[in-house]
């Protein structure tokens, strides 16, 4: 049920300040997708927990439940020309390059106030203290899935990338076990094997970490952490930068506090490396310039 026809089952049960806050949500629904419910509230003259009150009242489980459905709509009321004619459209064709670094940049300071550290070094000390940590996305997230699983290895991790598609996540994950964790990408969607995987999970006693775009998500087994941060508004330009901050992020955090393992495993790796190809005109410094980072 989508939030206009909510309002319409509803409409004579709405008081005068609800009905206000309904005109505002639908009078910019791409707004009201991805603006936290304070904001909203304000631009109604009405208070966040009028706002959560709302969305009960229309028959969602809390706001969260309320936007997703308004990320849902957004998304899936356009096929792909209507999306990239509504994101390229707007822009000066002299100016495409900076347009894009300011949305960027406005994606970016929308995670600082989606995603605290606490939560994300939670997140980070799960990762660390895992044996195996498996990996799985589909889409777009199949390169942060190759991108995170890569660093992790070299870092002295063991990452299981499930790249060959939902078919072959039954087969990697049957040996799954409780010191084990399962990290999962969506992005637009939920995969459709998403909340099997999080059961499974679950089920054997492993931990889980769940990256993506689309907030207030609920799964009959939820993920032992979620990191959730909308990628700019309907209409703009979504690219994989917020994700990928946050990988980068948790791949440092995890360096931080692994007493020395990562700095290890990358100067093994030097050493590796060169015993393989004999070259000496390059020095070792990975390790020294994680040491300088961490």
């Amino acid at each position: 049920m989508g939030l206009a026809e909510a309002v319409a089952r509803h409409a004579d049960d709405l008081s005068p300040v609800e009905r206000k806050l309904t005109e505002a949500l639908l009078a910019s629904p791409g707004e009201a997708a991805v603006l936290p419910v304070a904001e909203m509230a304000r631009r109604a003259g009405a208070d966040p927990a009028t706002a959560v009150r709302l969305a009960r009242k229309l028959g969602f489980s809390g706001y969260r439940a309320l936007k997703q459905s308004l990320q849902s709509a957004l998304i899936q009321g356009a096929d792909a020309h209507d999306r990239l004619e509504r994101r390229v459209g707007p822009m000066d064709k002299d100016q495409i390059l900076s347009t894009l670094i300011e949305v960027e940049m406005e994606s970016l300071q929308l995670l600082r106030n989606q995603i605290s550290d606490a939560r994300l070094l939670a997140a980070a000390a799960t990762l660390r203290d895992a044996r195996r940590i498996f990996l799985y996305g589909q889409g777009h997230a199949t390169a942060l899935v190759d991108l995170m699983a890569r660093r992790l290895n070299r870092h002295g991790y063991l990452a299981i990338p499930i790249r060959e598609g939902e078919w072959s996540a039954p087969e990697a994950l049957v040996n799954m076990a409780s010191t084990d964790m399962l990290v999962t990408f969506a992005f637009y969607r939920v995969p459709p094997i998403l909340p099997t995987m999080l059961a499974h999970a679950e089920a054997v006693g492993a931990s889980s970490l769940l990256i993506t775009d689309l907030v207030g998500l609920r799964f009959p087994a939820m993920p032992t952490h979620t990191l959730a941060a909308v990628r700019g508004q309907p209409e703009q330009s979504h690219s994989l930068t917020v994700p990928m901050l946050l990988v980068n992020a948790l791949i440092l955090a995890i360096a931080r506090f692994d007493d020395g393992r990562s700095v290890a495993s990358l100067e093994k790796l030097d050493a590796l490396t060169h015993q393989f190809f004999e070259d000496k005109r390059y020095p070792s410094v990975k390790a020294a310039r994680l040491r300088r980072q961490i």
